[in-house]
């Protein structure tokens, strides 16, 4: 299921890239960061809560964390 997060500290291609890169290196598909949002966007392709968790806790690493879903 495709679902969308508010992200903290993402404010520039660097961010999003880093973003990008890390979830597609852990298999999440569709990562789209959407910088013309504030706060930033992060949509993607979630098949379940363990995924979810996964994302979340990534996120955070990235000190990039999740605000809520839209």
């Amino acid at each position: 299921m495709i679902r969308s997060f508010t992200v903290s500290n993402v404010v520039c291609e660097g961010c999003a890239g880093a973003i990008t890169d890390k979830l597609g290196q852990l298999g999440f598909s569709d990562v789209k960061v959407d910088l013309d949002q504030d706060p930033k966007v992060v949509t993607l392709d979630i098949e379940n809560e363990e995924r979810l968790n996964l994302l979340k806790s990534s996120l955070n690493e990235l000190n990039y964390p999740i605000k809520q879903e839209v």
